[in-house]
């Protein structure tokens, strides 16, 4: 008997693949120019197929973006600070030292010139651009997609977001099942999401898109 979990994760591949191929072969590592996601056989022979994106819509959820990254000038990209709430479930504003968070960054504020929600763009519409001329910048699989980036923690030094300002224990904290369902509401045909830990009942409302792209869920979810 097929389980629902395996169902879902067999229409993401299907929905995926109709998409853009996107299965990197061994051989794609042997690239050091930072554009192996884009340098296999897979990818290249999709673009040559016309298949770039075009007409496909992409939700990420991730830290603040850079908006003036290089690489994102000409990228259809709309940005959005997610919904978050309180231990009550009602929307509450969230401050980062004090000071209301926004959707998005410019280069060099509080010293950062990417960020993890940067690359995660790059790496779906980026057209290679960089600062300097001297190395590549990103290149993404998809240019030619729609993007809707909603914005739910602050840039950090590390791979994780910085949480909203608390006193006390979930006076604050980013609405992950909201965020979907915007998501979801905006016509989203896959969602790009980093995200460690279980696929909680929370998170569910809405989730009904044929493919979820880019997660990093826990091995013991389970589908009911």
């Amino acid at each position: 008997m097929v389980s629902r979990w395996s169902r879902v994760k067999a229409g993401c591949a299907f929905a995926l693949a109709c998409v853009l191929p996107c299965a990197w072969t061994p051989g794609a590592f042997a690239a050091d120019d930072g554009r192996w996601p884009v340098a296999n056989d897979v990818v290249a022979a999709a673009w040559k197929q016309g298949i770039d994106g075009s007409g496909v819509k992409v939700a990420v959820l991730d830290s603040q973006a850079v908006e003036d990254y290089p690489a994102l000038k000409h990228a259809s990209i709309t940005y959005k600070l997610g919904r978050f709430h309180n231990v009550d479930d009602k929307t509450v504003e969230c401050k980062v030292d004090g000071k209301p968070l926004t959707a998005t960054i410019k280069s060099g504020e509080g010293g950062y010139y990417s960020s993890h929600g940067t690359d995660m763009l790059a790496w779906i519409v980026g057209d290679g651009s960089n600062y300097t001329s001297k190395w590549p910048g990103i290149m993404g699989a998809a240019p030619k997609a729609d993007v809707l980036h909603i914005t739910d923690g602050a840039v950090n030094a590390g791979p994780v977001v910085t949480p909203c300002d608390q006193k006390l224990a979930g006076d604050a904290t980013s609405d992950s099942g909201a965020d979907v369902k915007t998501a979801v509401d905006w016509d989203a045909r896959i969602l790009n999401r980093s995200q460690g830990g279980d696929l909680v009942s929370a998170i569910m409302p809405g989730m009904w898109m044929p493919c979820v792209m880019g997660s990093s869920w826990s091995e013991d979810v389970r589908m009911t």
